[in-house]
């Protein structure tokens, strides 16, 4: 051993000279021709952690993917190293592209989903709305694909949106889906915004720019992505406005009305028959105020209480991926219909309505 080990004798712990014949299940091996434990340990530097410590023992054992590593018995400097090679590999595994959560170490990665599991992409899968859906899908147990301009740690995959023109952004963003080999059950438009602005207003120029393409050009996107790849008899939802629907928006919202009212025919458009390319459902959602942090932060004075939670929003959509049968708390599911989502408030008791359907009820007793 002491002739293959760059060690001491004395310090040397080579498996052929600490383990009995009787014990050894393997041939003799020194750490350093250890297999890599990880499929970027030979490309990525972070890995390579030098120099190797001698193991105690070593047994060959079979990971559930079939590969083999090492058992062993470490001190407290090689458990160090062994904590940073982790966190080279998870940095590793998030430039692969792969999920995180479930990678490394022989477990499934859900970045490349199989064909069977249940996906949803959510487009502006990092926004007050799409966050809520994302973590409802993901609690659900489904593989979540959220598509933002940056991350969110709820979903089992990110996908950036590269700051490109609309249409070199949005072929780019199926490129990076066809790349993970999945196919979606749901399509979710979260994207959107407001702003005001009278069409005689300096800022209508900015306006009318900024909201086609917050809330008209991402449902177009979410349309072109479900074309592509949305499973037969998917879901495809995309985000209105209620006060649009309705007629009532004033005319100092005039690209926000614009906008939304392009989504609400929009719905129309793909509901026509072969219009995604394949048989799936269509539905519009129609909130009036969402209560996310950007819209208190635009109206601290507003009364909050009658504002609609994202998580009502995402409840729904969860439900209707599954069940199409109308229940006592969500109505049933309807190709080309546009549901309202409205809020209200009586005394302490505030309610959640899904067109005419109370989907959720609150009592606030400290009040």
């Amino acid at each position: 051993p002491a002739a293959r080990c760059p060690l001491p004798a004395a310090r040397c712990r080579c498996p052929a000279a600490t383990t009995p014949k009787h014990l050894a299940t393997q041939p003799p091996s020194h750490p350093a021709t250890k297999p890599p434990s990880h499929p970027a340990a030979t490309t990525h530097p972070q890995l390579r952690i030098n120099p190797p410590l001698p193991y105690a023992r070593t047994r060959a054992l079979t990971r559930r993917d079939g590969a083999q590593f090492h058992a062993r018995r470490v001190n407290r400097r090689s458990m160090l190293l062994s904590a940073a090679r982790k966190l080279a590999q998870y940095h590793a595994q998030r430039q692969m592209g792969g999920c995180v959560r479930h990678s490394c170490f022989g477990y499934r990665q859900l970045s490349t989903a199989d064909e069977d599991h249940q996906s949803v992409i959510v487009y502006g899968g990092a926004g007050g709305l799409g966050n809520a859906i994302v973590g409802a899908f993901d609690a659900a147990g489904w593989f979540a694909i959220s598509v933002d301009f940056k991350e969110n740690s709820l979903a089992g995959h990110s996908i950036l949106v590269p700051s490109e023109p609309w249409d070199v952004a949005t072929k780019d963003v199926s490129a990076k889906i066809q790349d993970l080999n999945v196919k979606a059950d749901v399509v979710v438009n979260a994207a959107g915004g407001w702003m005001g602005g009278s069409v005689g207003s300096e800022d209508m120029f900015e306006s009318v720019d900024k909201m086609i393409s917050q809330n008209l050009l991402s449902a177009l996107a979410s349309g072109y992505l479900a074309s592509k790849h949305l499973r037969p008899e998917g879901l495809v939802v995309l985000t209105g406005a209620a006060a649009v629907y309705a007629g009532g928006c004033s005319s100092g919202m005039v690209g926000y009305s614009v906008a939304k009212a392009g989504v609400h025919d929009l719905v129309k458009s793909l509901s026509e028959p072969d219009a995604i390319g394949k048989p799936c459902t269509v539905i519009g959602m129609l909130p009036n105020v969402i209560d996310t942090v950007a819209n208190r932060k635009a109206m601290p004075s507003a009364d909050h209480d009658t504002w609609t939670n994202p998580d009502v929003f995402a409840r729904a959509i969860v439900h209707w991926a599954v069940h199409k049968e109308e229940t006592p708390n969500f109505p049933s599911l309807e190709h080309g219909r546009c549901y309202e989502f409205k809020t209200l408030k009586n005394g302490r008791s505030v309610a959640d309505y899904i067109d005419q359907v109370e989907t959720r009820y609150t009592y606030n007793a400290a009040e």
